[in-house]
């Protein structure tokens, strides 16, 4: 890890919070926030762009480095994690490990949302 990587996700990370934002503010104004469709819209559209980039990108040159740093690890990162998640999902279903996938898909569904009623549950028993 060298200060030119950690600015490379830094840089990239910023600039994905604020697309992340941007199109929650965009999606709100639009449409009633019946459903969670702003993120749903992040996640699909960070699932595309994550297997564009990954598959463009590659890891053959010095700026194929430097670009998975900055639009990869740290735009698409902040923008999604669930980009990340399809992605390895994906690779594990095309390497021909379906058990794997698939306890990926449903511990990640299943555990996260666990996970999240005990945030929940352990902020509601502090306050």
């Amino acid at each position: 890890m060298n200060v030119l990587s950690l600015l490379l996700v830094g840089c990239g990370a910023f600039l994905g919070g604020i697309a992340r934002y941007a199109v929650n503010i965009l999606i709100a104004e639009r449409w009633a926030p019946t459903l969670p469709l702003a993120t749903f819209v992040v996640n699909i559209t960070g699932s595309l762009a994550i297997g564009f980039l990954a598959t463009i990108v590659g890891s053959t040159s010095t700026l194929a480095a430097e670009l998975r740093l900055a639009l990869i690890i740290g735009f698409l990162g902040a923008y999604t994690t669930f980009s990340t998640w399809s992605f390895e999902t994906l690779a594990l279903l095309e390497s021909g490990s379906f058990a794997m996938a698939a306890l990926n898909v449903f511990g990640s569904i299943i555990a996260g949302i666990a996970a999240a009623a005990g945030g929940v549950a352990l902020a509601r028993l502090l306050q």
